[in-house]
């Protein structure tokens, strides 16, 4: 079985916010040991800011054909890790699950506040990393 990397914002959906940007930053700050976290995918999530629309990615529309491209993989027995430097905050975790539900991403690991990629590609020995960032493919 393969395994693949494919990275969110900017890659399956565009995400300009500058919450984001912002939060994300600060965590890279506060975050030195390059740690990230494993999200549960069948957690529950249920936040006050689900029903934001200035910092919700919900409303977003995935790019053409990457939810389909991603679960035909999937349907073919490739493992699928969908990692991403979004901060590993609360907020941020229930979004993100949120909108991977409602638009059915199939996938097998989604890890949020990953400052280095090409460090958990090597680590978890995934075959291919798929990012909007050349410097990290090339990593």
């Amino acid at each position: 079985m393969k395994k693949i990397g494919i990275d969110l914002d900017n890659t399956i959906l565009s995400c300009k916010l500058l919450i984001y940007k912002l939060i994300d930053k600060f965590q890279i700050v506060n975050n030195s040991d390059n740690s990230y976290t494993q999200i549960d995918k069948n957690a529950e999530t249920e936040t006050f800011l689900n029903k934001l629309t200035i910092f919700n990615p919900n409303v977003y529309i995935a790019f053409p054909n990457a939810i389909e491209t991603i679960n035909y993989l999937y349907s073919k027995g490739i493992e699928i890790h969908l990692i991403s430097s979004r901060p590993n905050i609360l907020p941020i975790i229930d979004l993100t699950i949120n909108w991977l539900n409602k638009n059915n991403v199939l996938y097998n690991k989604l890890i949020l506040g990953c400052s280095n990629k090409a460090e958990y590609v090597v680590a978890n020995q995934l075959d291919l990393m798929i990012d909007d960032n050349l410097k990290t493919c090339k990593s």
